[in-house]
């Protein structure tokens, strides 16, 4: 299949994942890995565009349309080889990483789409995070059939990890903001 094909593909996969995230997540596409990344480079330029437009700061739309992508494929990447080597070490099972990225990407979409909004409701973090939680362990055990217990309580000091940087930037955010 053409990338071309598969982006529409993936463009389909998404509005249907905007309807019902978690029935979504039950069948990934099947598609090339690369169609995968140019997609979700393409998706997030296109949400940190949407962020650097509505900052105070007109340069902030090209900043956050470079950076954002950038920072979301190192992250997707860094979270499926952390439940790659999760797998291999405790599983005794080895996954394809395409396939676990995908999952991966796909559980991460509440945070692409809600980024831009992320400095006005930092709340809305924690959501994103909790959403993405339950997208990745239904992930897993209906598509990896990694068993229940060990995909939650993967997520779960995953998530930990996520609020303590979370909490930590928040605390920074305000020492900042009460330095000035």
């Amino acid at each position: 299949m053409k990338t071309s094909a598969e982006l529409k593909l993936l463009c389909i996969y998404f509005l249907k994942f905007i309807r019902a995230p978690i029935d979504t997540v039950k069948f990934p596409p099947q598609i090339r890995f690369r169609s995968l990344l140019l997609f979700q480079a393409l998706l997030s330029s296109g949400f940190g565009a949407l962020t650097g437009r509505i900052s105070a700061q007109s340069w902030h739309l090209w900043i956050w349309f470079f950076t954002f992508p950038i920072i979301n494929i190192t992250v997707s990447s860094l979270l499926s080889l952390i439940l790659l080597l999760t797998f291999k070490i405790f599983l005794k099972r080895e996954e394809p990483f395409e396939k676990i990225y995908s999952l991966v990407f796909i559980a991460l979409i509440p945070f692409i789409v809600f980024f831009p909004l992320f400095s006005y409701l930092p709340p809305l973090f924690l959501v994103c995070c909790a959403l993405t939680a339950l997208l990745l362990v239904v992930g897993l055990v209906e598509n990896l059939k990694i068993p229940q217990t060990v995909a939650i309580k993967t997520v779960v000091l995953i998530s930990i990890v996520f609020l303590l940087i979370w909490i930590l930037n928040q605390i920074q955010s305000q020492e900042g903001l009460g330095a000035l």
